[in-house]
């Protein structure tokens, strides 16, 4: 995750980071070693794009480029094939739906 996007976001909304983290309820240092270290829980990512008013998915880009991503997941005997950041972003939702708080761990190859 980009966060001079995030940056970009915020300051068209004339916002800080702190702001951002006070409407996600979490504290501004919290915030930002998060995005630093690509280590976010999905939740905040949809606190921060409902303030920000984004999807989700367009936090995912860099240089005006989304993030590519493409896999499989394989769980109870289902399996949930990604192509995009979009189909990525959906299957965390139904996650979220069923209860579940999934983190996301952004690792660049």
């Amino acid at each position: 995750m980009d966060r001079l996007k995030i940056n970009e976001l915020l300051k068209k909304k004339e916002m800080t980071f702190g702001q951002l983290a006070d409407f996600v309820g979490i504290k501004r240092t919290t915030l930002l070693y998060n995005l630093d270290h690509d280590v976010v829980s999905f939740k905040h990512l949809i606190a921060i794009a409902n303030v920000l008013q984004v999807n989700v998915s367009n936090l995912f880009v860099k240089n005006d480029q989304k993030t590519q991503i493409s896999g499989y997941i394989y769980n109870s005997d289902k399996v949930y094939d990604f192509s995009s950041i979009d189909d990525f972003v959906a299957f965390l939702e139904t996650l979220v739906e069923l209860g579940l708080e999934p983190d996301i761990y952004i690792q660049e190859l």
